[in-house]
C-alpha cells in the first residue's frame, strides 16, 4: 500500500470530496500499519503498558542475532535452589534434573554428580552423591527452572518438602525444599517451555495425530516402520502444546522424592502439605529475606503431622500436616 501526504487544500473548507482524497483516507491508515516507505511510524509512546504480548510476538522472532553481547545478566535467567539438610554419606536427586548449575556446601561437604543407575524408566544425569559431613550438613544446589505453577489437585503449590522422620524419636533427620518437585525434570515427560502466555506454558512439537502408530510401537515392529515413523515426523508440521499439570506430574511415580537410593531403615520420608499456607510463608522467607532463613524454620520452629492428608500426590508418600509450633 502506498503512503500518499495529504496537502492542506484539499481538506480546506471549499474543497470537494473526491474519489482521490477518499482513496489517501482509506489508503494511509493501512500504509501506517504496515510501516510502509513514507508513512509515518508508530512512536513509543502510543503503545500501552502490557500492550504486546507473548503470543503476540512470532515464534523464533527473537533470536541469538536479536540479543546483544552480554546483554543477559543474572536478573534475566529465572533461577532457584534446592535447599537439602540431612547426616553423612548420602544419595539425592536433583529437582533441578540436567540443569543445575552450580551448589554451596558447608563444612567438608563435597558433592558429586553420579549417573542415574537403577532405574529402567529414564535415564538422566540428575543423581548426586553427597560426602563427607560427619554431622547435620546444608546444601544449596542452585537451577534453572521454567515450569511453576503446579497443582497436584488441591491447588497451587509454592513450595515442595520433603522431610526424612525417624520412626522412633518423631525428630526430623534431613529435608529437601525446591520450588519444583523432583520428578519435574527427572522424569521421560519433556515439559521444557517454548514460550508462556500468561501463566500457561507451551512447548513446541510435531504434530504425529495423523499417524496411528507411536514411536514404541514402531519400534516393536523393526526397523523399517521405524524409518517410515522417522520419515513422517520429519514431514509432519510443528504445533504449539500446551503443558498441562498433567505432563508436569506425569512422572511423579517414577521419582517419588529426593532421597531414593539410601537406606531408610527406621526412617520415613514424608512431604509436608504441599497447599499449607506455611508453604507460602516460607517460600517468601526464602526469597525476600526478612533475617529468616526458612531452614532455621524448618528445623525449630514447626510440627509435622503423622498422619496422611487426603492430597494428590506420589502413590504411597505420605503427606503430612505442618504448622507452628506454639511454644
Amino acid at each position: 500500500m502506498t503512503y500518499t501526504a495529504i496537502p492542506n487544500g484539499d481538506v480546506d473548507a471549499d474543497s470537494p470530496i473526491t474519489t482521490g482524497l477518499m482513496t489517501k483516507l482509506r489508503d494511509n491508515p493501512i500504509a501506517i500499519a504496515a510501516g510502509d516507505t513514507g508513512a509515518p511510524q508508530n512512536q513509543t509512546a502510543a503503545i500501552a503498558d502490557n500492550a504486546i504480548t507473548a503470543a503476540k510476538i512470532a515464534a523464533d522472532a527473537v533470536g541469538q542475532s536479536e540479543i546483544a553481547a552480554d546483554s543477559v545478566g543474572q536478573s534475566e535467567i529465572k533461577t532457584t535452589f534446592q535447599a537439602i539438610e540431612n547426616i553423612g554419606d548420602f544419595y539425592f536427586t536433583a529437582a533441578g534434573g540436567m540443569y543445575v548449575i552450580g551448589a554451596t556446601c558447608d563444612g567438608s561437604t563435597s558433592v558429586t554428580a553420579l549417573h542415574q543407575g537403577g532405574n529402567t524408566n529414564f535415564d538422566l544425569l540428575a543423581r548426586w552423591r553427597w560426602r563427607g559431613q560427619s554431622s547435620r550438613g546444608t546444601l544449596n544446589q542452585y537451577y534453572i527452572n521454567a515450569s511453576p505453577p503446579y497443582d497436584l489437585g488441591d491447588g497451587a503449590i509454592p513450595l515442595f518438602i520433603y522431610a526424612i522422620m525417624d520412626n522412633a524419636s518423631g525428630d526430623l533427620v534431613g529435608y529437601s525444599a525446591s520450588v519444583d518437585p523432583v520428578w519435574a525434570y527427572n522424569g521421560p515427560t519433556v515439559i521444557k517451555p517454548y514460550r508462556h502466555e500468561g501463566e500457561k506454558a507451551f512447548q513446541r512439537v510435531k504434530d504425529m495425530s495423523g499417524y496411528a502408530l507411536t514411536l514404541a510401537e514402531c519400534k516393536a515392529q523393526g526397523a523399517a516402520k521405524v524409518k517410515e515413523y522417522a520419515e513422517a515426523y520429519a514431514a509432519a508440521d510443528e504445533i504449539d502444546e500446551e503443558i498441562t499439570q498433567a505432563a508436569k506430574n506425569a512422572d511423579m511415580d517414577t521419582v517419588k522424592h529426593p532421597f531414593e537410593g539410601n537406606d531408610l531403615t527406621g526412617q520415613t520420608v514424608v512431604m509436608l502439605d504441599p497447599v499449607s499456607p506455611v508453604l507460602e510463608t516460607l517460600l517468601e522467607m526464602r526469597s525476600h529475606g526478612n533475617g529468616a532463613d526458612a531452614g532455621e524454620i524448618i528445623n525449630n520452629y514447626l510440627n509435622f503431622g503423622n498422619t496422611g492428608l487426603p492430597r494428590g500426590g506420589p502413590s504411597g508418600l505420605m503427606i503430612v500436616s505442618v504448622n507452628w509450633k506454639k511454644s
